[in-house]
């Protein structure tokens, strides 16, 4: 039976257009619960969180994935990509493949804040 819920807010300083491995903000966020799962959120414009293995040549066929979405409009291409990921915890870890990390993909040229949030939902 899950007990509780508690949410967390991590601001994230990105220099813009890019992909950013976020996986280590999320660990000292879940670290606490033994059992559960993670809601992962971002709450910024032009965001997106998705699970891939960080590496330069995932990271550059995403880069050609993007650029083969027709449109030129940012939103458009934002869309495709997931707002939220759910990630089970187990043993104060996000239980995620061998190679995976938790990864914000920005498509605002702008460098600034970003936000995301995590629900941790105990066991």
């Amino acid at each position: 039976m899950l007990k509780a819920m508690r949410i967390e807010i991590i601001e994230f300083e990105s220099k813009g257009r890019g992909a950013y491995d976020v996986t280590p903000l999320i660990r000292e966020k879940v670290k606490e619960c033994l059992e559960g799962l993670a809601i992962v959120s971002v709450l910024s414009p032009l965001t997106s969180i998705i699970t891939i293995e960080y590496e330069p040549a995932l990271l550059s066929d995403l880069e050609k994935l993007l650029e083969k979405i027709p449109s030129k409009n940012s939103f458009i291409k934002n869309s495709v990509f997931s707002k939220s990921l759910v990630i089970p915890i187990i043993e104060g870890e996000p239980e995620l493949g061998s190679f995976q990390q938790i990864v914000l993909l920005d498509l605002n040229s702008d460098k600034g804040t970003r936000k995301i949030a995590v629900g941790v939902i105990k066991q």
